[in-house]
């Protein structure tokens, strides 16, 4: 008797819907706050790129990023590693190599892939959404909106998320936008538990009371 339950409760268990939601971001203006919350992060800086090697239309892969501007991207300097002396100073990050990006025609992106799916992602931008919205970010089924900013400001923007995702997609978002990514952040662990079906624990919960009903009984 008792087999048989066991057997239907399995069913059910297994028959039961998993509810699915978006998944649960947290956005970071600040690099120690990101990287504290993210934990278990690595970084690339770029530095160990030679000459300057474009990614306009063509994949570039550096360490475990693939970069990537499709759409109609300007090449040249735009869209490409930048080296020192760069084509704009005010957007350099640190003094060393960097992602020059343009986005420029509506169909423009300019995407970030990793070798294997990540819980986060940050660097340091230069000059992105300078004076007024340009730019949109987007991942898995998520668009985010850097703030505008006062100017070529060098600021840090970063997420994490509760559920793994594989790129980083900057689009157009009505209005060039040249801007400069450096200390590319990524990885992190989990933020929280994975979660059991909704139901089951109730459910495992009522099998193990009913055995104790079946043991009284036979006993």
């Amino acid at each position: 008797m008792m087999k048989r339950i066991l057997s239907v409760a399995v069913l059910v268990a297994m028959s039961t819907p998993t509810l699915t939601s978006a998944a649960v971001v947290s956005t970071f203006t600040d690099r120690a706050s990101f990287e504290a919350f993210a934990g278990g992060v690595l970084t690339e800086d770029f530095n160990g790129v030679v000459g300057q090697p474009s990614f306009a239309g063509t994949p570039l892969t550096v360490g475990d990023l693939t970069l990537q501007t499709l759409g109609s991207p300007l090449s040249g300097e735009r869209n490409a590693i930048d080296q020192p002396p760069f084509q704009f100073a005010e957007i350099s990050v640190d003094g060393s190599a960097l992602a020059n990006v343009l986005l420029d025609s509506a169909d423009d992106a300019f995407s970030i892939s990793f070798a294997a799916p990540v819980f986060s992602f940050g660097a340091d931008f230069g000059a992105l959404n300078d004076n007024v919205l340009r730019t949109s970010v987007s991942f898995l089924d998520q668009t985010l909106f850097p703030d505008a900013t006062t100017g070529n400001v060098i600021r840090f923007f970063g997420f994490t998320s509760d559920t793994l995702f594989d790129t980083v997609s900057f689009n157009f978002a009505g209005l060039n936008d040249g801007f400069s990514v450096d200390n590319v952040t990524f990885g992190g662990v989990s933020p929280s538990p994975v979660p059991l079906p909704a139901g089951l624990p109730l459910l495992l919960s009522g099998l193990g009371g009913l055995g104790l009903v079946l043991r009284r009984r036979r006993s």
